[in-house]
């Protein structure tokens, strides 16, 4: 019987493991009694490929100082300064390039779009980069590695005449202050 299936790792894995299950003189099988009702296949003739990464997979980013780290994932909802549950993906991935970089250090530069009057948009991305380095330090990144910014929406990447590109620009950044 044939069984066929496709593993795609759930997380960016840098490592897998299959084990060895052809038959040789250090193999051994044993067959027990059981009342159990169960299968146990030996798995050959398994191919393994390597995707292209995503274009933001953040493992292909050129970490030099100066240099900024643009998450495309981690967003916030009109006027608010709460980081989206779909947003932690990415963040931690940020946190394990973060554990491999101890020393790496980061601004985290809080956007908005052009909705609103400029000192509040100003205070609104202050927090949003507040919120973000709260998420980094809870999640055991040094406070002293990071620092925040509000920019506003002074550095729009999306229309601000669309939602779609206002949400765009509701984002926070990470410019790369030492390596």
């Amino acid at each position: 019987m044939r069984v066929a299936g496709r593993f795609v790792a759930s997380c960016n894995c840098n490592y897998m493991i299959i084990g060895n299950f052809n038959m040789d003189e250090f193999t051994e099988a044993k067959r027990e009694p059981t009342d159990l009702d169960y299968s146990y296949y030996m798995v050959d003739d398994v191919t393994v490929r390597m995707l292209n990464p995503k274009p933001n997979d953040l493992k292909n980013l050129d970490l030099e100082v100066g240099n900024t780290i643009q998450l495309d994932r981690v967003y916030f909802d009109w006027d608010k300064a709460v980081i989206l549950p779909k947003s932690a993906t990415q963040l931690k991935e940020l946190i394990t390039i973060l554990a491999q970089y101890p020393t790496m250090q980061l601004e985290i530069r809080g956007h908005t779009d052009a909705t609103g009057e400029h000192d509040y948009n100003l205070n609104l991305s202050q927090q949003r980069a507040s919120a973000v380095m709260n998420y980094l330090t809870e999640r055991g990144i040094a406070s002293s590695r990071l620092r925040c910014v509000g920019l506003g929406e002074t550095q729009p990447i999306g229309d601000n005449e669309t939602e779609t590109g206002r949400q765009l620009n509701r984002r926070v950044e990470f410019l790369i202050l030492d390596r």
